[in-house]
């Protein structure tokens, strides 16, 4: 039997923000808090985790509630933030600076639905 898979610094953050929203506005955070409010806990739990903005652009807008900005952690994985939280994307971590540089397709992330 293979030990336990060690869960992603992404992952991580996820999970204390969402933690931390419950606790500081009940279990119904998403629909009673405000975009620019949770998009600015998304942006601190990120960068308390070490996470770096890929678009320092987007971080300036996030008190807004209106734009997201995904980070990178020291260990490579990849979450956005959001008006509607901190989200683990699992589909951008196959996308590096060093594979930019010799041309391969960047994977852009899941769209929300109008």
């Amino acid at each position: 039997m293979s030990p336990p898979r060690k869960k992603s610094t992404a992952q991580n953050a996820v999970l204390l923000f969402h933690s931390l929203m419950k606790h500081r506005y009940g279990p119904k955070w998403n629909t009673d808090v405000s975009a620019p409010a949770i998009a600015a806990v998304a942006q601190d739990v990120a960068q308390g985790f070490g996470g770096a903005p890929r678009d320092i652009e987007a971080v300036n807008f996030l008190a807004r509630g209106d734009r997201q900005c995904r980070w990178r952690f020291p260990d490579g994985s990849v979450a956005l933030s959001c008006p509607r939280g901190l989200i683990a994307d699992c589909r951008a971590r196959a996308w590096s600076p060093r594979s930019a540089e010799r041309g391969a397709p960047r994977q852009e992330t899941a769209r929300p639905r109008a």
